[in-house]
């Protein structure tokens, strides 16, 4: 009898798959892969990356409500803050 696995994040682009996958649908990387090794750091986009400077605003009485999603930097997708 087959037992039903749990359900998986990809490694790499972070979609939860269901447990039967062996492979992600988005992006085929197969399940468990990359477990053991951190995603590449990359660098912080810089004000010459988009052309122009930034307009002076003032942030200091800014209130930033706590989050409940998070949006992958390499795929876009939005996850559920855990």
């Amino acid at each position: 009898a087959d037992v039903l696995r749990p359900a998986w994040a990809c490694a790499a682009c972070t979609l939860e798959n269901e447990g039967a996958a062996d492979f992600c649908v988005v992006c085929a990387t197969p399940r468990g892969a990359l477990e053991s090794a951190p995603p590449p750091a990359r660098p912080a986009p810089s004000y010459e990356d988009f052309g122009e400077e930034p307009a002076l605003v003032d942030r200091r009485f800014d209130v930033e409500e706590p989050s409940t999603e998070w949006t992958c930097a390499v795929c876009t997708l939005r996850n559920r803050a855990e």
